[in-house]
């Protein structure tokens, strides 16, 4: 099982990825298993991109650290 999305700045803050808002690089994502626990963390690529991967199937949680600026 894997999981995993794009961190991006959201311009005008319609919460929808809209052609042209850059991904966020270099962001630590946390993943947090179904009882809250911590399971492991990445950071987001050159173009915001991150993958959990080898997972167990269940729920998960992610958390974002807050970007510099």
């Amino acid at each position: 099982v894997s999981l995993g999305d794009r961190l991006w700045l959201d311009a005008n803050g319609n919460g929808v990825q809209d052609g042209g808002e850059q991904g966020v690089s270099g962001q630590t994502v946390n993943l947090y298993d179904g009882s809250g626990t911590f399971v492991t963390s990445t950071v987001t690529g050159a173009n915001g991109f991150y993958n959990f991967t080898g997972l167990r199937p269940g729920t998960y949680t992610v958390e974002f650290t807050k970007p510099v600026g």
